[in-house]
Protein backbone atom coordinates (compact mmCIF):
# COMPACT_ATOMS: atom_id res chain seq x y z
CA UNK A 1 0.00 0.00 0.00
CA UNK A 2 2.79 2.41 1.18
CA UNK A 3 4.67 1.64 -2.56
CA UNK A 4 1.58 2.55 -4.08
CA UNK A 5 1.43 5.43 -2.24
CA UNK A 6 4.60 6.30 -3.61
CA UNK A 7 4.54 5.63 -6.80
CA UNK A 8 1.40 7.61 -6.88
CA UNK A 9 3.04 10.46 -5.29
CA UNK A 10 5.95 10.61 -8.54
CA UNK A 11 3.63 9.82 -11.03
CA UNK A 12 1.28 12.95 -9.77
CA UNK A 13 4.96 15.28 -9.24
CA UNK A 14 6.10 14.14 -12.74
CA UNK A 15 2.82 14.72 -14.35
CA UNK A 16 2.01 17.96 -12.85
CA UNK A 17 5.73 19.06 -13.59
CA UNK A 18 5.07 19.10 -17.39
CA UNK A 19 2.41 21.13 -16.91
CA UNK A 20 3.26 23.75 -14.78
CA UNK A 21 4.46 26.49 -16.49
CA UNK A 22 8.57 26.50 -16.45
CA UNK A 23 8.31 28.76 -13.16
CA UNK A 24 7.64 27.64 -9.91
CA UNK A 25 6.59 30.93 -7.88
CA UNK A 26 7.22 30.63 -4.02
CA UNK A 27 6.05 33.67 -2.27
CA UNK A 28 8.99 36.23 -1.04
CA UNK A 29 11.69 33.62 -3.10
CA UNK A 30 13.28 34.04 -6.40
CA UNK A 31 11.93 32.14 -8.88
CA UNK A 32 12.66 28.04 -9.13
CA UNK A 33 13.02 26.62 -12.17
CA UNK A 34 11.31 23.37 -12.27
CA UNK A 35 14.53 20.98 -13.36
CA UNK A 36 12.29 19.27 -16.08
CA UNK A 37 11.53 22.05 -18.15
CA UNK A 38 15.11 23.13 -18.37
CA UNK A 39 17.12 22.40 -21.16
CA UNK A 40 20.55 23.08 -19.39
CA UNK A 41 20.22 21.24 -16.84
CA UNK A 42 22.27 21.67 -13.49
CA UNK A 43 24.62 18.98 -13.09
CA UNK A 44 26.55 17.37 -10.47
CA UNK A 45 30.55 17.11 -10.25
CA UNK A 46 32.56 16.97 -13.14
CA UNK A 47 29.70 15.62 -15.78
CA UNK A 48 28.59 17.83 -18.62
CA UNK A 49 25.59 15.43 -19.69
CA UNK A 50 22.33 15.48 -17.71
CA UNK A 51 22.34 11.19 -17.22
CA UNK A 52 26.26 11.37 -16.70
CA UNK A 53 25.42 13.71 -13.38
CA UNK A 54 22.23 11.96 -12.20
CA UNK A 55 24.17 8.85 -11.77
CA UNK A 56 27.43 10.68 -10.52
CA UNK A 57 24.82 12.30 -7.74
CA UNK A 58 23.16 9.30 -6.66
CA UNK A 59 26.26 7.23 -6.99
CA UNK A 60 27.90 10.49 -4.37
CA UNK A 61 24.78 9.87 -1.95
CA UNK A 62 24.76 5.67 -2.20
CA UNK A 63 27.63 5.62 -0.85
CA UNK A 64 28.01 8.21 2.13
CA UNK A 65 24.51 6.57 2.95
CA UNK A 66 26.09 2.75 2.72
CA UNK A 67 28.96 4.69 5.26
CA UNK A 68 26.59 4.66 8.08
CA UNK A 69 24.99 2.54 10.56
CA UNK A 70 21.45 2.67 9.88
CA UNK A 71 18.79 -0.35 9.15
CA UNK A 72 18.28 -1.29 5.85
CA UNK A 73 15.19 -1.74 3.59
CA UNK A 74 14.62 2.57 3.85
CA UNK A 75 13.63 4.24 1.00
CA UNK A 76 12.77 8.40 0.80
CA UNK A 77 12.02 10.86 -2.00
CA UNK A 78 13.79 14.63 -1.56
CA UNK A 79 13.23 17.53 -3.13
CA UNK A 80 15.87 20.60 -2.89
CA UNK A 81 17.14 23.31 -4.95
CA UNK A 82 20.02 24.14 -6.37
CA UNK A 83 21.01 27.89 -5.93
CA UNK A 84 22.24 29.91 -8.86
CA UNK A 85 26.01 29.22 -7.14
CA UNK A 86 25.51 25.86 -6.87
CA UNK A 87 24.97 25.40 -3.64
CA UNK A 88 22.04 23.20 -1.80
CA UNK A 89 18.82 25.07 -0.58
CA UNK A 90 15.97 23.71 0.73
CA UNK A 91 16.42 20.18 0.90
CA UNK A 92 13.11 18.29 2.41
CA UNK A 93 11.97 14.69 2.73
CA UNK A 94 8.47 14.66 0.82
CA UNK A 95 8.14 10.75 1.65
CA UNK A 96 9.52 8.99 3.50
CA UNK A 97 9.05 5.97 6.28
CA UNK A 98 12.43 6.17 8.91
CA UNK A 99 12.63 8.89 10.82
CA UNK A 100 16.67 8.66 11.34
CA UNK A 101 17.23 7.71 7.71
CA UNK A 102 15.02 10.79 6.08
CA UNK A 103 17.20 13.30 8.39
CA UNK A 104 20.30 11.67 7.20
CA UNK A 105 19.82 11.55 3.79
CA UNK A 106 18.55 15.09 3.85
CA UNK A 107 21.93 16.20 6.04
CA UNK A 108 23.72 14.51 3.30
CA UNK A 109 22.00 16.43 0.59
CA UNK A 110 22.37 19.75 2.40
CA UNK A 111 26.16 18.89 2.93
CA UNK A 112 27.10 17.48 -0.98
CA UNK A 113 29.70 19.05 -3.02
CA UNK A 114 28.43 21.98 -5.17
CA UNK A 115 26.45 21.56 -8.21
CA UNK A 116 27.16 23.54 -11.71
CA UNK A 117 23.59 25.02 -11.56
CA UNK A 118 21.01 25.27 -14.68
CA UNK A 119 21.34 28.47 -16.89
CA UNK A 120 18.58 29.77 -18.94
CA UNK A 121 19.35 32.59 -21.40
CA UNK A 122 23.12 31.86 -20.87
CA UNK A 123 22.40 33.02 -17.00
CA UNK A 124 22.62 30.69 -13.66
CA UNK A 125 18.91 30.52 -12.56
CA UNK A 126 17.71 28.13 -9.51
CA UNK A 127 16.23 24.83 -10.42
CA UNK A 128 14.14 22.13 -8.48
CA UNK A 129 15.59 18.20 -8.24
CA UNK A 130 13.78 15.38 -7.14
CA UNK A 131 15.40 12.11 -6.41
CA UNK A 132 14.93 9.15 -4.65
CA UNK A 133 17.13 7.12 -2.05
CA UNK A 134 17.42 4.39 -0.26
CA UNK A 135 19.23 1.33 1.16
Amino acid sequence: MKILLVLSFITCYSLSSFAQDEVISISQKSDVYNYHVLENKPLFGNTSKKEDSEKAFKEFIQNQIDSLDLNQGNKTFVSFEIAKDGSIQNAKVLVGENENFNKAVVDLVTKSPKWKPATKNNEAVKSSYLFEASN
